[in-house]
């Protein structure tokens, strides 16, 4: 590998080296036919592609068994006319190919400039400690949603590395960058140093009626959490939804008592606070604790009151605190609703009918609502619109600010900003992440890790063929071969 050549998660590779079947691991930097952006997987494993003569292995990174090549692979430079590198060292690993033995590790051959930038392995042209700072402050260009507002982006090589898609610029891109720009300038400079301590008072709103789903990460968001310094020194109030309460609810069973008090038991927070209340069903549930919260006072002498489900992950608390901080903000909103985006500070909810703000996470201001903002009228209750009401004084106050706008299941649930809402159980959130292979990795979806959750993958990677991926997936990581699509 070369000096600028980062390893950012070595386990994919350490797999793929592990079997003894597997003499060389490349990655491909071939134009053609790897431009198909529906074939991202061009060479099936172990299919001796690299004897093609259009064929051309990256030379930035590569690994092989030493054994298995020859002394003098690298000494036949015949002077050949147009022959760069990247052909050069593909005909040195020849005997690598004949037998069949080569496995590809990344061909998405993106930038057109024959930079591995995928599968664990990222090659830059940034210098060192601008990408170092990127990846302590967890906004390195391989973690989905850079492209698309998600961070503040400190360097414009980054950027073009992992947004240009290779031809020449145009206006959107040119637009896009505007657009990150003016996203990152609703954030503040000050809060992005890793380790501060933040001076506000923050409370999570954590909401649920007990499914066996939220069970599973009320008992391990504690191990999360513990990630999260500032967030570990926030307080936690529980709102639990039970059939056999009244309307405003009353002293819950002991036994309901002792389970949740186990289940939230390790959770870092300074202060835990468990109420139970009437379980009005799936939407006026939500709208109901909130409502109930609100009304009754949970919230003051809070600074932020961050509501969220307990099947939410913060993976990177910084963009969310870092719109705290500023005063000029009084609400964090992602939208819900496909269309376009919404500017900070642009009281977006109160002009756009096709705009829902999230419910599954929001940060607010409490001091900036009043009490009733969440009192229902009517029978039937939604709650995304009805929240986006409740809002409508930060709205018009132009106090608003937005850490996500893509809507990428069209299910309003928010994955991007540091967010992400799963449908999976905790235990397998968890594991992706212990291994570095979390959905929010940008190339989640193109051979970097095995999908060792179909319902990860299916979150993650929303537009691609997912049946015929997902079996692609299943053999690529086997070191197997895999038909074309």
């Amino acid at each position: 590998m070369e000096p600028d050549v980062v390893i950012y998660n070595e386990n994919y590779l350490i797999s793929l080296m592990a079997m003894p079947n597997n003499w060389g691991i490349f990655a491909s930097c071939n134009l053609n036919p790897c431009i198909n952006k529906r074939r991202p997987i061009c060479c099936d494993q172990r299919s001796g592609c690299g004897l093609q003569d259009d064929f051309r292995t990256n030379a930035d990174f590569y690994v092989v068994r030493p054994d298995r090549i020859p002394r003098d692979a690298f000494n036949h430079w015949d002077g050949k006319v147009g022959e760069d590198v990247e052909q050069f060292v593909s005909r040195a690993f020849r005997s690598i190919y004949a037998a069949k033995k080569e496995v590809y590790i990344w061909q998405d051959n993106k930038d057109y400039a024959c930079r591995t930038r995928g599968s664990g392995v990222w090659h830059t042209s940034e210098v060192c400690p601008v990408l170092l700072h990127a990846w302590q402050l967890e906004t390195p260009p391989w973690h989905t949603g850079f492209c698309d507002q998600e961070f503040p982006t400190s360097s414009r090589k980054l950027f073009m590395e992992a947004c240009w898609n290779g031809e020449e610029l145009d206006e959107e891109m040119s637009a896009r960058w505007s657009q990150i720009v003016n996203f990152t300038s609703g954030m503040s400079a000050v809060s992005l140093e890793t380790g501060i301590t933040s001076l506000l008072r923050v409370v999570l709103f954590i909401t649920t009626v007990g499914s066996k789903q939220h069970l599973t990460f009320l008992s391990c968001q504690a191990g999360l959490l513990n990630r999260l310094p500032r967030l570990s020194n926030a307080d936690a109030i529980f709102s639990v939804g039970l059939q056999k309460l009244s309307v405003e609810g009353d002293n819950a069973p002991p036994k309901e008592v002792r389970r949740y008090e186990q289940l939230v038991r390790d959770w870092p927070c300074r202060r835990k606070t468990i109420r139970f209340i009437k379980n009005l069903g799936y939407q006026a549930g939500a709208v109901e604790a909130t409502r109930i919260a609100f009304s009754s006072g949970w919230f003051d002498g809070y600074d932020w009151v961050i509501r969220m489900n307990p099947d939410v992950v913060i993976y990177n608390e910084n963009p969310v605190f870092d719109f705290m901080e500023r005063p000029d903000n009084w609400g964090v909103f992602a939208g819900c609703k496909p269309g376009g985006l919404c500017r900070q500070h642009s009281g977006c909810g109160l002009k756009r009918k096709d705009f829902w703000t999230h419910t599954d996470f929001n940060a607010v201001r409490p001091d900036r609502l009043p009490r009733d903002a969440f009192n229902v009228s009517g029978k039937k209750v939604h709650a995304e619109s009805h929240a986006t009401k409740a809002f409508q004084d930060i709205f018009s106050a132009r106090a608003d600010a937005y850490i996500w706008n893509q809507d990428v299941d069209r299910n309003c649930r928010i994955r991007g900003g540091g967010v992400w809402h799963t449908q999976e159980a905790c235990p397998a959130l968890v594991n992706a992440w212990e291994r570095k292979t979390p959905p929010w990795y940008r190339s989640f979806c193109f051979e970097e890790v095995p999908a060792a959750s179909g319902t990860l993958f299916k979150e993650a990677c929303a537009g691609h063929a997912l049946g015929q991926r997902v079996k692609q997936q299943e053999i690529f990581v086997q070191g197997g071969g895999i038909m074309p699509s």
